[in-house]
């Protein structure tokens, strides 16, 4: 099919879709009348249309300026050819499908997809409009190990109609990573493709996606000098994390193709010490035809399983986190309180962290002695009268932006609902997540590392103030009792909303308003100069130069989003109405300042770590440019620092807090109120620990209620998934224990997963059952209880609010 020759010619894209996607592409969805369908694209959500420098070369030749592209959008998970792009060629998105006009022929691409299958079909969905065009379907293999283009099928389309046109594909080796090709020639609007295994498949193949590095290697003849065209080497190789796909052993005999017609293959220069990102399955679920290639091995590494390498690229450093469990047991675990990372805290790092705690905390209750319920109720009744006189101050109509009250104080902006109560109801940190933040604590602490909390005000405590100047010295109840209930518990932390209204004007913003309540330059900047102080007692010397620092303002992480315009009929100042609000931008020598892994200084958070621009550029720059250290930073959305953060601490605490001093964790102050509930480290430890020495000695298997996959449960190998039903109560398995378990102690692992925040109990013989909950990446988290001697029967339940989702694996015995 005309262009596809020209689609991949620079080797550098493999490396451009392995970055944006090693996983599968969609998950096993629902059946369709000719097999499983096992990747969609609906064409109907679309992104800015992104030129990457090979992309910038291609368009440079062809004379084709970038900035006609700037409008153009494009649906996510899909590339451009630039190598078939013309001036003629247009994309653009719509609720109903992705218009894509090439009259000289275009190509795209969906990023890389593994198929689980020895045969796949393409069914894609397309509409004609003004004129006949014309359509082909394709794939397209390229890595170091097989590099072959498809063309499958060409249709011709009638103007005005949809059709949906199908083509066959086969892959020889039974798994193959592909990207989808469509070519357009003419005016053409795709709606959907689905990718669907066809129902000759082979069992399960177990392909699975790990990091790991090259530990030795077998040497390989010279292809010229060889007496057979195709050879195989092996290499010992050691995982670091599975991406994606089903567990395998950490350590592993790696097949890979050396030379192929008595041509070497770019795989043949792997070399001990190479990290590699891999997708491998077991040598034996090979096709029998495949089995046979010679093959050298110097190393004899009989006691290792044997995986075949499907496709590989070396990598740099490593991803932050595994979501598939390696097959250890956990025989020769030792515990993560009991490992030392770092040199211990010294005497006065611990001296100084207390009187900070002291100092903070005496300062806090005297700014909340007195407050009985009879002067709250004072007060509030003093700020609703005033609130409604300030309202009055405004012509009909002026000031008010879709229901809030808008307010220019010295040229800063800010915002309030037309109702608003000043002090609201506090509610306490809930009793399992402040145990399991004192839990993080310690954690650090055995590591040499001490924990200082950054909890950013509400934005409206502080607006309301703001505009209301009598009521400045009124304490901002939410932070206040929050950072006390913290600083009670001998956790560090400070209260920053008096200095935020002391401030108020630095910049002309200080959160989002009139509706987003994530921090903008004034709120970073006043937690970065309180944060700063407090580092100063590690005495860090400084790096950078005070000199070389420097501030842009650009537009924010909302860009042109109409929300974060300047609103018309308001008081904006010299501003003018229906413009975009630029942000400062830290820079160091003109450069943006990146996150520096080896930095003493690690700041984890949320998104409110993250604006007003995107990582690290916001509260992690700040921090820098006061400080002059380039610091560690790494975010998660919402609930993620205490779930989907502390996991990743746990499953690798020396890759994350190697050389570590302090951790700063910045969130909004609302969110240690929130549903989630924050995962325990020790909890984690312990249940681990349990399974210390032990042998597997059976498996419970576990069918699910349900067939329905919920979104966090698409790439979990090997799941059944439960949801709770009206009753708020399902059995997950019920086993009667035979007469050689009962006799002894045991151990249940139960491997689960659910979505923060997950409101739902575990329960195993009526006793709860901790176990973790994930967020934004979804793995299996292994809960483990002691089942006592004598107990005959194992009976695990759920409970929990109607319609919960939660994914469990077939449960272990040990003893």
């Amino acid at each position: 099919m005309m262009g596809f020759e020209n689609i991949f010619q620079k080797a550098g894209i493999l490396l451009f879709c392995l970055l944006y996607g090693v996983a599968v592409w969609a998950a096993d969805g629902p059946s369709a009348a000719a097999g499983r369908v096992i990747g969609e694209a609906s064409f109907q959500t679309f992104l800015p249309l992104k030129v990457p420098p090979w992309g910038q070369k291609a368009l440079q030749r062809k004379k084709i300026p970038e900035t006609s592209l700037q409008r153009q959008e494009i649906a996510p998970r899909w590339n451009v050819d630039w190598g078939t792009w013309t001036a003629d060629c247009r994309l653009a998105g719509s609720d109903s499908g992705w218009l894509v006009s090439g009259p000289q022929g275009l190509s795209v691409y969906g990023r890389l997809c593994f198929c689980r299958s020895r045969n796949v079909r393409f069914v894609l969905t397309v509409e004609g409009l003004e004129e006949p065009a014309r359509i082909g379907l394709g794939s397209w293999q390229c890595g170091m190990i097989r590099q072959e283009r498809r063309s499958l099928k060409e249709w011709e389309i009638p103007a005005g109609k949809t059709v949906t046109v199908e083509a066959e594909d086969r892959f020889d080796f039974g798994v193959a990573p592909f990207w989808p090709v469509i070519q357009v020639n003419g005016k053409v609007r795709l709606k959907k493709l689905q990718i669907i295994a066809l129902p000759d498949d082979p069992a399960e193949v177990g392909i699975s996606v790990v990091e790991g590095v090259v530990k030795a290697r077998s040497a390989l003849p010279n292809p010229k000098k060889s007496d057979y065209p195709d050879c195989r080497y092996t290499l010992e190789f050691e995982g670091n994390a599975i991406l994606s796909g089903v567990a395998c052993p950490q350590k592993i005999q790696l097949i890979v193709e050396g030379f192929r017609q008595y041509k070497t293959l770019p795989s043949a220069t792997l070399k001990v010490g190479d990290k590699l990102r891999c997708q491998v399955i077991p040598f034996d679920k090979l096709p029998e035809a495949q089995k046979s290639t010679q093959q050298t091995d110097d190393l004899s590494l009989f006691e290792l399983e044997s995986f075949y390498l499907l496709e590989c690229e070396k990598i740099n450093t490593f991803s932050d986190d595994s979501a598939v469990d390696f097959t250890d047991t956990g025989q020769n675990y030792v515990s993560v309180f009991e490992r030392k990372i770092n040199p211990p805290l010294t005497e006065q790092e611990k001296r100084l962290q207390a009187e900070s705690i002291r100092s903070e905390l005496a300062r806090i209750n005297a700014l909340l002695e007195g407050w009985d319920k009879a002067k709250i109720r004072k007060i509030e009744s003093e700020f609703q009268a005033a609130w409604e006189r300030e309202k009055t101050k405004d012509k009909p109509g002026y000031n008010r932006v879709r229901g809030y009250v808008w307010r220019n104080v010295d040229n800063s902006f800010w915002c309030l609902p037309e109702k608003y109560q000043l002090l609201l109801h506090y509610s306490p940190i809930r009793k399992e997540n402040m145990a399991a933040l004192v839990a993080f604590r310690d954690f650090l602490e055995i590591h040499g590392c001490q924990l200082i909390v950054s909890p950013v005000p509400d934005f409206y405590a502080i607006a309301a103030r703001v505009i209301n100047p009598e009521f400045r010295a009124v304490p901002d109840f939410l932070t206040a009792l929050t950072v006390r209930e913290l600083l009670e518990n001998d956790i560090e932390t400070f209260y920053a909303s008096d200095a935020m209204i002391r401030n108020f004007n630095r910049y002309p913003w200080a959160y989002f308003y009139p509706a987003n309540g994530h921090p903008s330059d004034t709120a970073q900047d006043i937690q970065a100069e309180l944060m700063a102080q407090r580092l100063l007692r590690y005495q860090f010397r400084p790096t950078l130069a005070k000199g070389s620092f420097s501030v842009e303002h650009v537009p924010h992480i909302y860009k042109d989003d109409p929300d974060y315009r300047f609103p018309a009929n308001c008081d904006i100042g010299g501003n003018r109405p229906e413009t975009s609000y630029l942000c400062r931008q830290i820079l160091y020598d003109q450069k943006v300042i990146d996150s520096d892994p080896v930095s003493p200084v690690f700041a984890i958070g949320n998104s409110f770590l993250q604006t007003p621009m995107t990582m690290p550029m916001s509260f992690p720059s700040l921090l820098t440019s006061k400080i002059r250290i380039p610091i560690t930073s790494l975010y998660v959305a919402a609930g993620g620092p205490m779930t989907a953060i502390v996991q990743q601490m746990f499953l690798h605490p020396e890759k994350f807090l190697k050389g570590k001093k302090v951790v700063v964790l910045q969130i909004g102050a609302g969110h240690f109120h929130g549903t989630t509930t924050y995962n325990n480290i020790r909890l984690m430890d312990r249940q681990k620990m349990l399974l210390t020495g032990k042998q597997m000695i059976c498996t419970i298997p576990v069918s699910g209620n349900t067939s329905e996959v919920p979104k966090f449960g698409k790439d979990l190998r090997q799941a059944h998934f439960f949801t709770i039903p009206a009753e708020k109560q399902c059995d997950v398995a019920k086993y009667p224990l035979p007469q050689n378990l009962i006799g002894k102690d045991a151990v249940l692992e139960i491997p689960v997963c659910a979505q923060a925040a997950t409101n739902a109990t575990l329960l195993v013989n009526g006793c709860k059952v901790h176990f973790a909950e994930c967020y934004a990446q979804y793995r299996w988290c292994k809960s483990v209880c002691m089942i006592p001697a004598g107990t005959t029967q194992i009976k695990v339940e759920l409970n929990g609010a109607p319609g919960t989702a939660i994914a469990i694996g077939d449960l272990k015995i040990y003893q």
